[in-house]
C-alpha cells in the first residue's frame, strides 16, 4: 500500500482561546455555543438560535434528543438552583427548522470546494462516521461510507429506542448526506477481501476507522449459555428492528452502570470473560433502555443490578443519566445495589433464576478493579431472562497485519488522542473503535475532529475552525434581564404519560413557545462581562452595596494573593491615599446589571460577547 508518511497536527479553536469562560460552551464536545442558543431563544430570535445550534454539530437534531449534555453538567446555573434545559431548548428551535430552506444556511462555505481525485473511505455509518463524511463533503471530497449492517446510524437505532430517538428524526438527519453527494453502501462492511488494502488500490486515500463496538463481552459463571440468557447489544438490535423477543414476566438486567473492568492481571479472578484483555465497559444507559425495553415488551417484573451502590454509578452522574434512570423506576423497573452475579439458575436448560453475592470492595489496595464478595451474602432472585449488559468491544477481524495498525490491549484502535491519527498515517479511528463506549455527542466530536485532520492529511494545509466574537455594548439603564429570571423554576418536558408508552411512542414531549421562552430565559448570560475603569471610579461602593450576591469588594492592592479563586478577577485599581482594586467572583455573578445602573460615574459598564463559529476552512499552506 503507498502511504503518506506524514504526522498530522491539527488545534480545533475553543472558546478559552480567546479568553472567555463560558462553562456550557466549553464542556461541549462539538464546540456549540449553548449559551449563545439559548439566549437568543430567550429574546425570540429562534431562526438565528437554530443557526447557532446546528452549524457546529451536524447531528444537532439527534443530540437535542439523546444527548448527555455535558454543557447542563457545567452550567452556572446550578449557583442559584438547577442548571438551565439546554438540550430540550435545542430540541425546540431544531423542530422548528429542521424540515426547512433554513437548514442550507448552515452549509459549509467549502460545499463546492473541488478536491480532485481525493477519495476518503469511512468505515462505519454510526454518529461518527456520518459527522465526518458530512464534514468531508463539504470540504469537497469524495467519501463513501461502508456500512456493515442495512441501514445508517449504528448505535443511534441499534442500541437506543425509538421512545428515546423516532427514526423520523434520524432519517432526516442522515438525508442530509445525500445532499451532499456522499455514496453509502450498505450492508458493505470490510472483511478479510474487502479490506483496507483492497480499498487503497481501488484509489482511496485516507480511512476513518468508525464501524462501533457491537461485540459483547460475557461473564464467566455458571448457566451463561441457558436459554432465556441474552446480551443486551443483541436484544437492544433485535427489538429495534421490530421483532419479538419472549422474555417471561420476570426479567434481571445484571449490569446497570459502566465500571472499567480489569481482567486481564495473572492474579485476576474476575468474573469477567473475553479474549481481549482488560478494560471493557457499557455506556451504562444500555442496561437501563434494555430494562426499559423489556417492560414495554410486556414483563411485569424488570430488576436491574449494578455492582456500584447507585450514587456510584457512572450513568447517574450526568443530568441525562439520572432522568433516565428515574424514568426506567416511575415505568416500574428496580435497582439492585451493590450486587454481583455469582451463578444463573437453570432447570432443564431453561433460566429460573440468578444468585447474587452482595459486594464487599470494588478495588484493590492499587485501585485496580477486582472486586470482592461477602462470604454467604447469597440473594436468589427469579427470572424468566438475563439480560447481560456488562461491556462491549469493537471488531477489528479485517484488519491485516500489512495494515500496520496498532491497536490497545482492549482491542481499539491506538490513535493520537488530538488528532486520531493511528499508526499507519493514512488510517484514523474515532466513536467505540478507538475510544471506550460513551456518550453519542462525543462521537460525533470524534468525527469532526478526524475529517479536520484527514483534510489536513491530504493538502498538507492549516485548516481551523475560526471563532468569530463581537463585543456589544450595553445601556445599563435600558438593560433588563426577564422578568423573575434568578427565582423560575427548572421545568423539564412533559412526558407521555405511562400508561400510554410504547415502543413507537417518544416520551419525552417537546417546549411549547411559552414554556421555552420561560426555560431559556433562566439562562444567566455567562457571556455578559463587566468592565470597570478605575479612573473613573470614586470609591463610592454602591457597587458593592447593591450587588444581591455579594461578589463584588474593594480591597487593598497588597491584600491580594495568589490564592484566590481563579473565578475572582482583578478589575483594576485606584490610587487614592493606597492601592485599592475591585476583584469580582465571576462564579457567583448572576449578570443582573445592578452594579452598572448604579454606578453614578460609569465606572462599571456591561458588555456582551456574541460568537459565531466560522466553518472548517483550508488557510495558506504550511
Amino acid at each position: 500500500m503507498n502511504r503518506q508518511p506524514k504526522r498530522v497536527q491539527v488545534n480545533l479553536v475553543r472558546l478559552e482561546d480567546y479568553g472567555l469562560e463560558v462553562p456550557c460552551h466549553k464542556a461541549c464536545p462539538v464546540n456549540t455555543g449553548a449559551g449563545a442558543y439559548v439566549r437568543e431563544i430567550a429574546e425570540g430570535n429562534y431562526q438565528e438560535g437554530y443557526l447557532k445550534a446546528v452549524q457546529p454539530n451536524p447531528m444537532a437534531s439527534v443530540c437535542a434528543r439523546i444527548c448527555a449534555a455535558p454543557c447542563e453538567d457545567d452550567c452556572r446555573r446550578t449557583i442559584v438552583d438547577e442548571p438551565v434545559t439546554i438540550r430540550a431548548l435545542k430540541r425546540f428551535v431544531c423542530e422548528k427548522y429542521e424540515n426547512t430552506q433554513v437548514r442550507e444556511k448552515t452549509q459549509s462555505p467549502n460545499r463546492h470546494f473541488n478536491q480532485p481525485g481525493k477519495r476518503v473511505a469511512v468505515i462505519g455509518g454510526g454518529p461518527a462516521g456520518i459527522t465526518c463524511s458530512h464534514v468531508l463533503a463539504d470540504l469537497g471530497y469524495r467519501v463513501t461510507i461502508f456500512e456493515a449492517a442495512e441501514r445508517l446510524g449504528g448505535a443511534l437505532w441499534k442500541f437506543i429506542p425509538a421512545y428515546r430517538l423516532p427514526r423520523s428524526v434520524l432519517d432526516q438527519e442522515l438525508e442530509s448526506l445525500t445532499d451532499k453527494n456522499v455514496d453509502v453502501l450498505l450492508e458493505s462492511g470490510l472483511n478479510h477481501s474487502t479490506n483496507i488494502d483492497f480499498l487503497s488500490r481501488q484509489g482511496y486515500q485516507a480511512f476513518f476507522l468508525a464501524c462501533g463496538a457491537d461485540r459483547s463481552l460475557d461473564l464467566a459463571i455458571e448457566g451463561r449459555h441457558a436459554l432465556g440468557v441474552y446480551k443486551a447489544i443483541d436484544y437492544l438490535i433485535t427489538v429495534n428492528r421490530n421483532m419479538k423477543v419472549e422474555l417471561g414476566k420476570k426479567v434481571v438486567v445484571i449490569g446497570g452502570g459502566n465500571t472499567a473492568v480489569n481482567a486481564a492481571h495473572p492474579h485476576s479472578h474476575s468474573i469477567f470473560e473475553d479474549d481481549v484483555g482488560f478494560a471493557a465497559s457499557d455506556p451504562g444507559l444500555s442496561g437501563i433502555d434494555a430494562a426499559r425495553s423489556a417492560m414495554k415488551n410486556g414483563a411485569e417484573s424488570v430488576i436491574i443490578t449494578s455492582l456500584e451502590a447507585m450514587a456510584d454509578m457512572p450513568a447517574v452522574q450526568t443530568e441525562k443519566g439520572r432522568k433516565e434512570i428515574n424514568e426506567a423506576q416511575n415505568e416500574g423497573v428496580k435497582l439492585l445495589e451493590g450486587v454481583g452475579p455469582k451463578r444463573i439458575l437453570v432447570e432443564n436448560g431453561k433460566v429460573v433464576g440468578v444468585e447474587f453475592l452482595k459486594v464487599e470492595r470494588l478495588l484493590d489496595d492499587t485501585g485496580r478493579f477486582a472486586p470482592t464478595f461477602q462470604a454467604n451474602s447469597e440473594i436468589r432472585i427469579e427470572a424468566d431472562s438475563v439480560i447481560m449488559a456488562i461491556g462491549r468491544v469493537p471488531d477489528l477481524f479485517f484488519l491485516q497485519e500489512t495494515d500496520g495498525v496498532e491497536l490497545t490491549p482492549e482491542g481499539r484502535l491506538k490513535v493520537d488522542p488530538e488528532t486520531l491519527q493511528s499508526s499507519a498515517l493514512d488510517i484514523f479511528g474515532g466513536g467505540d473503535s478507538a475510544f471506550e463506549p460513551g456518550v453519542i455527542v462525543d462521537a460525533v466530536a470524534h468525527g469532526k475532529q478526524a475529517a479536520v485532520s484527514i483534510h489536513k492529511f491530504l493538502q498538507s494545509g492549516n485548516i481551523r475552525e475560526k471563532l468569530i466574537v463581537r463585543i456589544q455594548k450595553l445601556d445599563p439603564e435600558n438593560f433588563r434581564k426577564t422578568p423573575g429570571y434568578d427565582v423560575i423554576p427548572r421545568r423539564l418536558p412533559e412526558k407521555t404519560p405511562i400508561s400510554e408508552r410504547s415502543f413507537a411512542v417518544e416520551v419525552e414531549k417537546n417546549y411549547d413557545e411559552q414554556t421555552a421562552l420561560e426555560q431559556a430565559g433562566r439562562c444567566l448570560d455567562c457571556y455578559i462581562q463587566t468592565v470597570y475603569d478605575s479612573e473613573l471610579c470614586i470609591l463610592c461602593r454602591l457597587c458593592v452595596e447593591i450587588c444581591p450576591c455579594r461578589c463584588l469588594h474593594f480591597v487593598e492592592i497588597e491584600q491580594l494573593v495568589s490564592e484566590e479563586k481563579a473565578t475572582v478577577k482583578f478589575m483594576g485599581e485606584y490610587q487614592s491615599g493606597g492601592s485599592v482594586g475591585l476583584i469580582k467572583d465571576d462564579e457567583t455573578c448572576i449578570r443582573c446589571g445592578l452594579c452598572a445602573r448604579v454606578c453614578p460615574s460609569g465606572a462599571l459598564t456591561l458588555e456582551r460577547l456574541h460568537t459565531s463559529l466560522e466553518a472548517i476552512r483550508k488557510s495558506e499552506t504550511i
